[in-house]
């Protein structure tokens, strides 16, 4: 976990990732551990290596994103727009009342699972702060109530994530800063800041 390993559809200079089918990077990137089993993915000279979701410590992977950009663009290549979509904020990180899958998972799976959820927004909070000399370029988008609390599990509630998600969508300011995001990926001459990648890992 102190390494994660990135699947890659390009190549690059150094540490090369395994190459497999599409399917199998979905695989290895979702088995959470007690939802989905790890798989067996072919590596360096055919030898199978497995993997289980990285997600204990990598749910948001921006900084990965920035790092890899950084080594495969270069220290000078600008950042146009940067957008951080999260799954649901967790809101209060807690579990009062746990429910019959909760009571099957032990306890110090259950604090794994709470830092996974503060993680992601300590993840985003330090990005949003290193961008905040630069508006207009990092949007993050994550609805606030509702579909955090929705567990991995409970695929049928699928129709309360969509309806959480589109109330959040309709608040002005949300909405304002998607069209905003649509304005500048449809026209880069828009974007009135010049930040490059070496700056943004500096900061």
């Amino acid at each position: 976990m102190r390494f994660p390993r990135r699947f890659r559809t390009y190549k690059v200079s150094e540490n090369q990732s395994a190459d497999c089918e599409i399917w199998e990077a979905a695989r290895a990137t979702t088995a959470a551990p007690t939802i989905f089993k790890g798989i067996e993915i072919a590596g360096v000279g055919g030898i199978p290596e497995r993997f289980v979701d990285a997600g204990l410590k990598y749910n948001n992977p921006s900084k990965e994103i920035r790092d890899e950009a950084r080594q495969y663009f270069g220290d000078e290549r600008c950042v146009g727009v940067w957008i951080s979509i999260g799954t649901g904020h967790p809101g209060a990180i807690g579990l009062p009342k746990p429910d019959a899958f909760q009571k099957m998972l032990p306890l110090q799976l259950i604090d794994t699972l709470k830092n996974i959820a503060t993680n992601c927004e300590e993840v985003a909070d330090e990005l949003a702060s290193q961008f905040l000399g630069c508006p207009g370029v990092y949007f993050r988008f994550n609805v606030l109530h509702g579909a955090g609390q929705v567990s991995l599990e409970e695929w049928k509630k699928i129709n309360d994530v969509v309806a959480h998600t589109r109330s959040y969508l309709l608040d002005p300011v949300v909405s304002q800063s998607v069209n905003l995001v649509v304005q500048l990926l449809c026209d880069p001459s828009l974007q009135s800041q010049k930040v490059t990648l070496a700056n943004l890992c500096r900061s």
